[in-house]
């Protein structure tokens, strides 16, 4: 059971590495190389989800594809996460199901930008599970 210190925590973590200019923002994957750049080294491109779990959860990246890397997490239950986060992560910072789909749908569809993604996050009730 994650505590609702640690969700803060977490979410604090998350909005910061939204604000920082670090990470490229892309969508369709949680973490992808630049598709138009064929080169394995090409940068990097996030998802908000995927911020996530490069910075928060501390799941680890690996290649699964041409140009799209894959989360392993410890609970070999999954495989790998794409798109979504599965309970454990979602858990960990408080999201519900319902929130989840509207921060895809910000990035993916609205192409809102990290900091408008952040800006909602804030609004968002912690959820329990």
């Amino acid at each position: 059971m994650v505590s609702i210190d640690e969700i803060v925590a977490n979410r604090k973590a998350w909005l910061e590495a939204l604000r920082s200019g670090e990470f490229r923002q892309g969508t369709g994957y949680l973490c992808q190389n630049d598709p138009n750049n064929e080169k394995e080294d090409s940068p990097l491109f996030f998802c908000c989800l995927g911020v996530a779990c490069e910075k928060v959860l501390g799941l680890t990246r690996e290649r699964r594809g041409d140009f799209v890397w894959k989360y392993d997490t410890e609970d070999e239950e999954y495989f790998y996460i794409d798109t979504e986060l599965m309970s454990a992560q979602r858990i960990a910072l408080g999201l519900s199901d319902k929130n989840v789909a509207e921060l895809i749908e910000m990035n993916d569809t609205q192409c809102a930008s990290f900091e408008e993604i952040a800006n909602f996050i804030e609004t968002l009730p912690i959820w329990e599970g």
